[in-house]
């Protein structure tokens, strides 16, 4: 049985959530392909084999010390990508994300989820992602329309 690669490491936009969203399938690929109980040699070739060519010279950059054992290398490429979260730009995306029209509501909120994890909010995480889902257009338009039926039922009875 064949199983799905991860593709190669991206390294535009928000590396270090792209580093944890492609070591995440890693090791589902590990773990469905049963190579999740090979040596940590074998374990660290095959993440090489994977990660694509340009991340193989930063694994070449690691000290010797780091380079023998598996979960070594994964928290030296956690150390190398963990720098490379731009905050400021991904509060931008999430400052300016709306739900796009036909997008269903569970598929905007996941989104809205996706990218306030990367925004490094702490306590208000909640409070900020709720009021950008207040501002998606299918919700404005209900709230109008359900304001101006509430005003002519005022109206009516008054």
């Amino acid at each position: 049985m064949e199983y799905s690669t991860p593709h190669e490491l991206s390294f535009s936009g928000n590396v270090a959530q792209n580093w944890k969203e492609w070591y995440q399938q890693f090791n589902i690929y590990l773990i469905a392909s049963s190579k999740d109980e090979e040596n940590d040699i074998r374990k660290i070739n095959i993440l090489l084999n994977l990660i694509g060519p340009q991340r193989v010279k930063i694994y070449n950059n690691f000290k010797k010390k780091e380079k023998t054992n598996f979960n070594t290398v994964v928290q030296a490429f956690d150390q190398y990508c963990e720098p490379r979260k731009n905050i400021i730009f991904q509060r931008y995306k999430f400052g300016c994300c709306i739900q796009q029209e036909g997008q269903s509501f569970d598929d905007f909120l996941t989104e809205l989820k996706t990218l306030a994890a990367t925004c490094d909010y702490k306590e208000d995480y909640n409070m900020k992602r709720k009021k950008r889902s207040m501002k998606r257009i299918m919700v404005r338009r209900r709230c109008f329309k359900s304001i101006q039926y509430i005003m002519c039922i005022r109206l009516i009875v008054v």
